[in-house]
Order: C-alpha cells, then sequence, then structure tokens
C-alpha cells in the first residue's frame, strides 16, 4: 500500500502559519498569531466532510494552489470572513476577488481579529 501526500494552499490569501513540530531535522516553529485558531477554524469546516478543490496553478515546489469548497463555503473566503486572514495582492486576478474583497472590508469594520486594533476610516 503506497501513500501520496499532495499539498494544497488555499489561492487568494495570506494566512498566519500555525505551529509546526520539530521534524526531520528542522527546528520546531511556534504559531504566528491566529494561525493555530486558523487551523482550528479550517479543520472544523472539512474534516470529515465531502470537499471540493478548483485548483488554478501549480508552485514551484509541486504544490497545488487553488479554492477549498466544503458546503459550498470557499474557505479562503471564509477565512477572510472570520478575520483569520487576510486578502492577498494576488486575489485581484482569481475569479473570487470580489468575495474576497467584501470579506475582508467586512471583518475590518466588524474588527475580527486580525482586525481587532485596526483604525476604521471614515
Amino acid at each position: 500500500r503506497d501513500t501520496c501526500l499532495a499539498t494544497f494552499l488555499l489561492s487568494g490569501i495570506s494566512c498566519p502559519r500555525a505551529a509546526r513540530p520539530s521534524i526531520k531535522g528542522q527546528p520546531a516553529t511556534p504559531a504566528e498569531p491566529f494561525g493555530d485558531e486558523a487551523l482550528e477554524f479550517v479543520k472544523d469546516q472539512i474534516m470529515q466532510r465531502e470537499v471540493e478543490i478548483e485548483v488554478e496553478s501549480c508552485d514551484k515546489a509541486g504544490n497545488f494552489i487553488g479554492y477549498l469548497f466544503a458546503e459550498d463555503k470557499n474557505m479562503s473566503v471564509e477565512l477572510v470572513k472570520e478575520g483569520l486572514a487576510k486578502m492577498h495582492f494576488t486575489a485581484e486576478r482569481g475569479k473570487y476577488f470580489d468575495h474576497l474583497s467584501r470579506a475582508e472590508a467586512d471583518a475590518k469594520d466588524a474588527q475580527k481579529r486580525m482586525w481587532k486594533d485596526s483604525l476604521k476610516l471614515l
């Protein structure tokens, strides 16, 4: 029985990293602010559920990049909406730019998580 590991990166967002254990001589890394919370949020949304992915591209390391949907919810948009991620500049080229932009504006207005201390512009 063979095992195949595929890495899938969510497109259109910049999300803080969760803590990582020491693996193969690499030192453990602590979580960035909201990284562990973002990981738990996604796990709660997708584990033991059917998901759909839209692959946009692959990066130089061979990782798939695209969008992940669970119960018709775009996980990139959901993370931004919850203030657990922010829109990446590459989102402007993606087909979900309007959704991501609106989600980020709403999260900023509500001062959710990473936007808690941001200034509201009048």
